[in-house]
């Protein structure tokens, strides 16, 4: 089937097939300066962590990009380890 039967076929269902993936299970992808105002690091900071593999990354070629829910994740995780071992006697 050519792509142009398949839009024809979707478009008579009411389907686009460049609407596949749905706004809300695609979260974009990050740069270096926008993921780190979201954690409130310089850019370079972020990258650092990047390269020593401590921040939930992705490479593109040269290109570092982040996703904001792991940049959350990976935060939460920092505040609970150290509220436990502040909580350590």
């Amino acid at each position: 089937m050519r792509v142009s039967d398949e839009r024809r076929r979707c478009d008579s269902v009411g389907e686009d097939p460049r609407e596949r993936v749905s706004a809300a299970t695609f979260e974009p992808l990050l740069s270096a300066e926008v993921a780190a105002n979201l954690v409130d690091l310089h850019p370079v900071t972020l990258l650092r962590l990047a390269r020593e593999g401590k921040v939930p990354h992705y490479r593109l070629g040269r290109k570092v990009r982040f996703r904001a829910t792991e940049l959350n994740d990976w935060c939460m995780t920092l505040y609970n380890d150290m509220a436990v071992r502040v909580a350590q006697p």
